[in-house]
């Protein structure tokens, strides 16, 4: 059975255990340096990969806004030449 201590713990405890957890910065400055810059990294990552969706998804909706463009100019170009009668 679960004791009472098991239900109290949360993602965020977890996580702030864990960037927490011996953390003596005058002893070894270096390694938590090293440690600093994981954390760092691993929280910058999400941010990354939605920065380059709305980007891609920002190409794919310029590219087929100038495809509908095209292909409404060259109808147009093709009706006007094909029933325009010369007077």
């Amino acid at each position: 059975m679960c004791t009472r201590t098991c239900t109290e713990i949360s993602l965020w405890r977890y996580v702030y255990f864990e960037l927490t957890r011996g953390y003596w910065l005058e002893h070894d400055k270096a390694r938590f340096a090293e440690r600093r810059k994981r954390v760092y990294t691993f929280m910058k990552i999400p941010r990354e990969l939605e920065k380059v969706s709305i980007c891609s998804l920002h190409s794919r909706l310029i590219l087929t806004l100038c495809a509908m463009q095209i292909y409404v100019l060259l109808t147009y170009l093709f009706a006007y030449t094909a029933f325009c009668v010369p007077v």
